[in-house]
């Protein structure tokens, strides 16, 4: 899923399995 960092850019974070079952529930 893709996280906001504290500067307001986002990065990829990879997370097996759980990004695929829910992409959009974690910002």
């Amino acid at each position: 899923y893709f996280c906001v960092a504290e500067d307001g850019e986002r990065f990829e974070a990879h997370i097996p399995e759980f990004a695929l079952v829910q992409p959009r529930s974690l910002h």
